[in-house]
């Protein structure tokens, strides 16, 4: 897969994970749905629930394309939820949901999505991401999230490149941000630190900031996640440095692709005007 979004809450309900799944259905993987609905085999999904750390595995599917069922046995919140979609036996999509063993209540709602280049460098299609987000988001005031490509871990690019360690990460997400990619989503704590949304609109280094209806504020870097090169990522990077972690990042053997600049943001900061 291509595209990763990810979406952290604090203290979540049992209706947020119903509507991050529900919200991904409706938007996100809407033609998949139709596609496995239609009954041709070429699209097939199947879903898993695990209720409890440790528990078994229990496995679903699709009652002709629709997941109603599904999203009824999402209370009380699994330890984890999952939804994938498969075009023969290759993964071209999936939903999911898992508790963070962080010692407080938090859940990452993630999406993975199969494009393609061509895709990544439509802006139609970069603004339908976006846009779908911001409506499955409404009922939401996350504690981080991000889109970018090509990363699939649940560690952000500062976690990687600072060596912080993810419940520390986690936790702290009101106090620093986590990282910064393409689509960064930065809590209202953050962003009202750094002047509300008004001030970072008019900083240039993003293409598009949005308030959401919970709180916080969703940044879009570029027009595309082509668009999204070392320059750009430099301008967020300087944006937001005063409320990232200090340090200096490092790169990592293990994250070859990892994406960030590797400068200290707390120097960066002090130097802004």
């Amino acid at each position: 897969m291509d595209l990763y979004v990810e979406v952290d809450v604090d203290n979540p309900s049992s209706r947020i994970v119903e509507d991050w799944f529900n919200g991904a259905l409706s938007t996100l993987f809407s033609a998949l749905t139709e596609w496995e609905s239609s009954g041709s085999g070429a699209v097939t999904s199947i879903a898993s629930i695990c209720r409890a750390d440790g528990a078994e595995t229990e496995r679903f599917t699709s009652d002709r394309g629709g997941w109603r069922h599904l999203l009824d046995e999402l209370t009380p919140i699994p330890y984890s939820a999952s939804l994938v979609y498969f075009s023969g036996e290759v993964e071209i999509g999936r939903v999911k949901a898992s508790q963070i063993s962080s010692g407080t209540d938090h859940v990452t709602l993630s999406i993975g999505l199969h494009c393609g280049d061509e895709a990544l460098a439509s802006a139609e299609y970069c603004a339908w991401i976006s846009e779908s987000l911001r409506d499955v988001m409404k009922s939401m005031n996350p504690g981080f999230g991000r889109v970018e490509y090509g990363s699939f871990s649940n560690r952000t690019n500062l976690d990687i490149g600072l060596r912080r360690k993810h419940k520390d990460s986690v936790v702290e997400a009101r106090d620093v941000l986590r990282g910064y990619a393409w689509v960064t989503l930065c809590p209202s704590e953050l962003a009202e630190r750094l002047g509300g949304a008004g001030s970072l609109s008019q900083s240039g280094a993003f293409h598009g900031v949005y308030e959401l209806d919970s709180g916080g504020v969703l940044l879009q870097a570029s027009e595309t996640v082509a668009g999204y090169t070392d320059d750009v990522m430099d301008g967020v990077f300087r944006t937001l440095a005063p409320v990232l972690p200090p340090g200096v990042p490092r790169k990592s053997a293990a994250h070859p692709a990892n994406r960030l600049v590797a400068k200290d943001a707390s120097v960066a900061s002090r130097d802004s005007p």
